[in-house]
Order: structure tokens, then sequence, then C-alpha cells
């Protein structure tokens, strides 16, 4: 008898590889000093819908025998983003922990920056800074990449289970065995 990969297990291994390929081309952009570059976190992005792309399309083909339904494909999705989002967070603890704590300053520098020029007052820029200051550690900066990635993960998941759901012919034999 032919065990099925489960949709947790199958979600694990495409969350676990697609966040790993995010945390190298992270750290590849940290190595040559592009850290802040805004575009560069597009390209993260568009690593995260392939890898939930092709978790839900090799679900779909190759573990469920070509049908998927809503629900079964917006769990493989959300939970590659899921696992995906754990590994990014391990990499942003490390990295704003141990590699390059400074960073964490200059996110706050482009922050203020950022409230200076939309005009916000001196004194609320500070009020905020401090409030900043208190929060921005290491481990928030890693639980808040992984509410974002399940919060990214969701939507994008629906967009693809609509995409690539695939419903099982009421026709087929095996089906109509059944219902005699």
């Amino acid at each position: 008898m032919n065990k099925k990969t489960s949709i947790f297990q199958h979600s694990l291994i495409y969350g676990l590889v697609t966040g790993g390929i995010i945390a190298i081309f992270q750290l590849v952009v940290y190595i040559f000093g592009m850290a802040n570059n805004k575009n560069l976190g597009n390209v993260s992005f568009i690593l995260l819908i392939i890898g939930l792309l092709m978790s839900v399309r090799h679900y779909r083909d190759h573990v469920n025998d070509g049908y998927l339904d809503f629900s079964k494909a917006f769990k493989a999705g959300f939970l590659t983003c899921l696992f995906a989002g754990l590994v990014g967070a391990v990499y942003s603890y490390f990295q704003f922990k141990y590699m390059s704590p400074q960073l964490i300053d200059e996110l706050m520098s482009l922050t203020q920056d950022k409230l200076i020029s939309k005009g916000i007052p001196e004194s609320q820029i500070e009020l905020q800074s401090a409030i900043l200051e208190k929060i921005m550690t290491p481990l928030f900066l890693a639980f808040s990449y992984i509410f974002s990635m399940a919060f990214w993960g969701a939507l994008l998941s629906l967009l693809a289970a609509v995409i690539m759901k695939k419903p099982e012919n009421p026709l087929k034999a095996d089906n109509l065995n059944n219902d005699l």
C-alpha cells in the first residue's frame, strides 16, 4: 500500500526549502552591503510566491493524484509560507542579534527619515523613536517576520487556491464504484 504524504509533511519540506532559499538570498544581500535596499526585499517576496506555487502545484499533481480542492490548496500554501516564515525568523534573529546588531539602528534612522520627510513634528518623531527603541529587538523583529509571512501567506494562498484547485472528476470509475 502506497502511503500518501500529508499536507503538513509536504508543506514542511517546501516551507523549509523556500525559507532556506530566502535566508540564503538575504545573507548574500547582507554580505554585499545592500540589506536596506527595498527593491531586493521584493525579490524575497517573489521567491516566496514561487515556493508557494511550486508547493501547491506539486501537492496537486504528484501527491493528490492531480486533483485538489480549495481547502487543501489553501492549507498547503499557507503552511508552506508559515514554515518559510519560521526559517526566516530564525535567520532574522541571528542577523540582528549576532551578525549585525547595527542594522536595527539603521532601520531606526530610516524610519526617522521617513517621518521627517512626511512633515511630522519633531516632538512626535521623538516620541515614536523612544517607543521603537524599546520594542525593536531581534526577538521582536523575528516574531514580526513570522506574522508578516503568515499574513502574506494567507492572502497568497487564497489566490493560489483559487487558481490551482482542480476538482476530482465525478464520473471517474473509482467514484462510480463507491456509489454503487
